[in-house]
């Protein structure tokens, strides 16, 4: 597999836009919800969740969570908003496991 695919919501409307290269997912990869916003954009390298992911509202389309990802797991400082931007909670993951 080679190339930008598309997937679409029943509606038409596009719900993932992903880049494939040899056979396994890679660059940007982003989910939209189905009234057209961005639901979320994923760094993938090697078919792996790998650097920056980002969450949005489906209302407002803000930001609403931001991450890192290393090789699939969760590795960095997570963190959630509320909708006027300011911070809910702040995670912290080291190799895919929760550090307190």
């Amino acid at each position: 597999m080679e190339g930008t695919f598309k997937l679409l919501y029943p509606s038409g409307k596009i719900a993932r836009i992903m880049t494939y290269k040899n056979g396994k997912r890679e660059g940007e990869s982003l989910t939209y919800y189905e009234n057209g916003k961005v639901n979320q954009k994923v760094a993938i390298k090697n078919g792996l969740f790998n650097g920056k992911v980002e969450k949005f509202s489906d209302k407002s389309g803000k930001l609403v969570g931001t991450g890192i990802m290393k090789d699939g797991l969760p590795d960095g400082e997570f963190v959630e908003y509320d909708e006027t931007g300011k911070v809910i909670s702040k995670v912290k993951y080291k190799d895919g496991k929760e550090v307190k």
